[in-house]
C-alpha cells in the first residue's frame, strides 16, 4: 500500500475515533496529484473542517467550497458542515 493510502487510513481512523470533537485535515495543495484524493478520502463523519495550503485566490476557494459541496452530498452530510481553512504559504 502507498505511504500516502496508509496516512489516509490513518486519518479516517482518528477521525471517526474523535467524531466528538473539533478536527482539521490538511490536504495537499491543488497542484499535487494527491489533493482530490486527500478530500475523497478523508471526508466524512468526524471531519470538521480541512486546512488548505498555498490558497492563491478566491476563484480556488470557490472550486475547493464546490467539490466540498459535492462530496458532503455524495457521503451524506448536512451541505457546508466542513469548513476550509486556506493557508497562505
Amino acid at each position: 500500500m502507498h505511504e500516502k493510502s496508509k496516512a489516509r487510513q490513518l486519518v479516517k481512523l482518528a477521525l471517526h475515533d474523535n467524531s466528538n470533537k473539533i478536527n482539521f485535515v490538511r490536504v495537499n495543495d491543488l497542484s499535487t496529484s494527491y489533493y482530490l484524493e486527500d478530500l475523497r478520502e478523508t471526508i466524512g463523519e468526524g471531519l470538521s473542517g480541512i486546512m488548505l495550503p498555498k490558497a492563491a485566490n478566491k476563484e480556488q476557494m470557490a472550486s475547493v467550497d464546490a467539490l466540498l459541496t459535492q462530496l458532503e452530498s455524495d457521503k451524506g452530510l448536512l451541505q457546508g458542515c466542513i469548513e476550509i481553512v486556506p493557508l497562505i504559504e
